[in-house]
């Protein structure tokens, strides 16, 4: 994107994830040079203000839905604060909707995103949910949800929801709802969601498509690094195989780099995610994300290595892991991805499976063509 740093404008306004602040700080930077007042908000500057603050006027810490027009309001008496941190959680009624008209559908892989809910009661340590929506989980009014998505004129939607399933009554009543528009949608969803038939068969009647699960681990001491015990490994075969007869494809997301990972865990991985014939896959390494349990323990004990947030992408090794080098993680996060997503293993994970073909298949042609842009070498494990 082209910015015209010579438009006159008098504010600007930035939101960035850890992995975009810097390109958020050098766009501040020019702007301030040229006597604009800067805002910056968002997830990364919320966990680190002081380090905002070097670039910006203003930092909106936390969520803006009241922020925002208070320092709207300050600017117009030129009596604006530096930081702007509302205590009190939204409650998600009345939300303003996007001026999604004013966006180029073209720059973006999935444009019609809403969100329906906020807040996890969990705590995952690598997690920075909870750290910036809070513990406690808030719904919008479901005339509110639809309403909006009938104004985008679209049949695919993507919910951003951490957890679209999170409050098991209000995402029946979503789902429900959701129905009479005959929609194709995706979601992120907890595995637990194979508890309740209910709920699987409304997932699928409302159009509900790919389900984004966090497995995160395939075993338990990587979820208890994680403090995601609650996700039960021993239960996997079983409750994955609900969720796939209801006809829900799944794309599994996996995180390596806990302590307890060897080199040995990407190989053991593979073969569950083939024997489990997961649809579609994630990989991430374990990314020390500021505000995170887990970066404060990895800055304690000295083992993140770079700090440049542009390789806080969940792609590359920026800390020290404990159980096997940092090539190895690294090398075997470039395997796990080629393997899986090789002609042979695509084909093996996709025949004689439930859900929607069509959908599979150009979830892991997209994936494919991503893979095959890595450069690294497949090691063997």
């Amino acid at each position: 994107m082209t910015i015209d740093y010579n438009k006159p404008i008098d504010i600007a306004a930035i939101t960035a994830l850890t992995q975009e602040a810097n390109k958020a700080y050098e766009i501040a930077d020019k702007y301030r040079a040229k006597g604009v007042t800067v805002v910056i908000g968002g997830v990364h500057a919320s966990m680190l203000p002081d380090e905002a603050l070097l670039h910006a006027d203003v930092v909106i810490i936390g969520e803006a839905e009241r922020s925002w027009p208070k320092f709207l309001l300050d600017y117009q008496e030129e009596n604006y604060k530096r930081v702007y941190d509302e205590k009190e959680r939204f409650p998600l009624v009345d939300m303003a909707i996007p001026r999604r008209d004013l966006y180029d559908k073209n720059k973006f892989s999935t444009f019609y995103t809403l969100q329906a809910t906020r807040g996890c009661p969990f705590d995952c340590h690598y997690c920075g949910v909870t750290s910036f929506f809070g513990k406690s989980f808030r719904c919008r009014p479901v005339d509110e949800v639809i309403k909006e998505i009938v104004e985008m004129k679209t049949k695919r939607i993507f919910f951003v929801d951490d957890n679209i399933v999170g409050n098991r009554k209000y995402a029946k009543e979503l789902m429900r709802a959701l129905i009479p528009l005959h929609l194709t949608w995706s979601g992120q969803v907890s595995l637990n969601i194979a508890d309740d038939n209910e709920l699987l068969e409304l997932f699928t009647r409302s159009g509900g498509d790919f389900a984004f699960i966090g497995i995160e681990s395939i075993s338990s001491a990587g979820l208890a690094d994680a403090n995601k015990s609650w996700n039960d490994n021993h239960g996997y075969t079983k409750k994955i195989t609900e969720v796939r007869k209801a006809g829900i494809n799944i794309l599994g997301s996996f995180v390596f780099g806990f302590d307890s990972d060897t080199p040995e865990i990407f190989r053991h991985t593979l073969e569950f995610v083939k024997d489990h014939k997961i649809d579609s896959c994630q990989y991430n390494v374990l990314t020390p994300l500021p505000g995170t349990i887990m970066f404060k323990k990895m800055k304690n004990e000295g083992r993140i290595l770079d700090f440049d947030w542009s390789k806080y992408h969940t792609g590359t090794v920026v800390i020290q892991p404990a159980n096997m080098s940092r090539k190895e993680l690294q090398d075997g996060y470039y395997w796990i991805y080629k393997e899986t997503y090789s002609r042979k293993n695509i084909l093996r994970r996709l025949m004689n499976t439930h859900g929607r073909f069509a959908s599979k298949i150009a979830s892991n042609y997209c994936m494919r063509r991503k893979v095959l842009k890595f450069h690294k070498p497949a090691p063997v494990f």
